[in-house]
C-alpha cells in the first residue's frame, strides 16, 4: 500500500493488485466498510473519504472531517446510560473516566449537535479540542472507540 500525505489533514492511499489480494478484497467490489477499515489501520478514524475502484487498484483519497468535540460529565453511570440510549449510534465518541466523572466526548457529522439527552442527563463540559487531548492524556480511558454506540450495544438498544 501506497501512502502519500497531501497535508497535515488529507492523504491518498494506493492499493495495488498484490496489496488487494493481500487482504482478500477485490478492486471491483470493494465497499465503504473495508475502505473505512483501511484507514482505520492508518490512524484515520475521523475521516471522510473518495474511493476510486480501479480494474486491479485502488485510489482513495481521505481527508480531516476536522469535526468540533463536545464533552459532557455524568457523575454517575446511570446518567450517562439514560443520556446515550436516546442518541446515534454513528458518533465518533469516546468515554473516559475523569475525577470521579464519567466524560463523553462526541464528535457530531458537520453541521449537526449532539443529542439533546446529553445535556439534559449530563453536564456539558466544553466543545474544545485542547480539553479532549487533555482527556486523553490524563483521563482514564474507558471506551476510546465508538463509546456511544458500544454502550448501546450492552444495552441492547
Amino acid at each position: 500500500m501506497d501512502i502519500r500525505y497531501i497535508n497535515q489533514s488529507s492523504v491518498m492511499l494506493y492499493l495495488s493488485s498484490e496489496d488487494l489480494r493481500e487482504r482478500c478484497i477485490e478492486a471491483r467490489n470493494i465497499d465503504m466498510k473495508q475502505a473505512t477499515e483501511l484507514l482505520d489501520i492508518e490512524g484515520w478514524e475521523c475521516a471522510e473519504f473518495e474511493l476510486f475502484a480501479g480494474h486491479d487498484s485502488v485510489l482513495l483519497f481521505a481527508w480531516d472531517r476536522t469535526l468540533k468535540p463536545y464533552s459532557f460529565a455524568f457523575d454517575c453511570f446511570e446518567k450517562l446510560i439514560s443520556a446515550v440510549s436516546d442518541c446515534e449510534a454513528d458518533y465518533l465518541s469516546r468515554l473516559t473516566r475523569l475525577g470521579g466523572q464519567y466524560i463523553l466526548t462526541v464528535y457530531p457529522a458537520k453541521n449537526r449537535q449532539p443529542c439533546h439527552s446529553l445535556y439534559e442527563f449530563g453536564e456539558f463540559v466544553c466543545s474544545s479540542e485542547g480539553f479532549a487531548l487533555h482527556l486523553e492524556e490524563h483521563g482514564e480511558p474507558i471506551i476510546s472507540k465508538n463509546a456511544v454506540g458500544a454502550l448501546k450495544r450492552v444495552l441492547g438498544a
